[in-house]
């Protein structure tokens, strides 16, 4: 009877234990991803502003 239950506690610790590493490694991934979402994103923001710019010189030396 007590290795029953026991055993039966000792399952639920591992399978505790094992959610536990599961919802680590995706909140792992998780991070990684937004990080790399965020990267893009200023990638492309820093693009868009590079052109903008670009855009507003032509007009200057046109104007000149």
């Amino acid at each position: 009877m007590v290795d029953s239950i026991e055993t039966f506690y000792k399952d639920k610790i591992s399978m505790l234990k094992d959610r536990i590493e599961t919802e680590r490694f995706e909140r792992k991934i998780a991070k990684q991803a937004q990080s790399e979402a965020l990267g893009r994103m200023k990638h492309e923001l820093n693009h868009q502003k590079r052109a903008e710019i670009q855009k507003y010189l032509a007009v200057l030396k046109q104007e000149d």
